[in-house]
């Protein structure tokens, strides 16, 4: 899409779902081809598939690849924002913190 107007909140929870979860890497590295240029922000959330259904978790307790997640946003988009939750800032902040210093 080549639209200087077009800008993505990028939010990989919403992408995943019970059927498809275990391509995410797949999937996430996909939107970065894709889209990566236009996002301007991601939401930081994370989820865990309970009996056949996606329930919400703290972030970092999930099973989305926050280490691709972010690397991929390292490369293509550095400056990007990241939505949180406020409920958990502290261990939101916590692991952000530990995530983007590895990647």
């Amino acid at each position: 899409m080549e639209s200087d107007h077009l800008q993505i909140i990028f939010d990989p929870s919403n992408l995943l779902n019970p059927e498809n979860y275990l391509d995410q890497d797949y999937i996430i590295s996909e939107f970065f081809d894709l889209l990566g240029d236009k996002i301007v922000a991601v939401h930081a959330k994370d989820f865990i598939i309970e009996n056949g259904k996606k329930r919400k978790v703290s972030l970092g307790q999930g099973i989305i690849n926050h280490s691709l997640v972010y690397s991929r946003l390292k490369e293509v988009k550095p400056a990007s924002n990241v939505l949180i939750d406020p409920s958990k800032i502290n261990e939101t902040l916590e692991f952000l913190r530990k995530i983007l210093n590895t990647v």
